[in-house]
């Protein structure tokens, strides 16, 4: 659960320095294919092991469908990586 919680701090940070402004749901919102895949060579040019990565992503795509489930969020482009 820790790793989980740290991924989504990792994610959360990465998109305020990305963006220069802080991830709010509203920009969550925003977020492009694009964007995602610049978090995902972020994380590549930080040498993150593969499993680290995909851990990762799995963890913030958990997170955004509970956002969903909760209707605070519609379709979002993470589920096309």
């Amino acid at each position: 659960l820790l790793a989980y919680q740290q991924d989504w701090q990792q994610f959360v940070t990465f998109f305020q320095n990305y963006l220069g402004f802080p991830l709010t749901l509203q920009e969550l919102k925003k977020l492009k294919l694009i964007d995602l895949r610049a978090w995902l060579a972020d994380r590549h040019t930080q040498e993150f092991h593969a499993r680290s990565t995909a851990r990762s992503l799995s963890g913030v795509k958990s997170f955004i469908t509970f956002l969903q489930q909760e209707s605070l969020l519609d379709h979002h482009p993470i589920f096309h990586i």
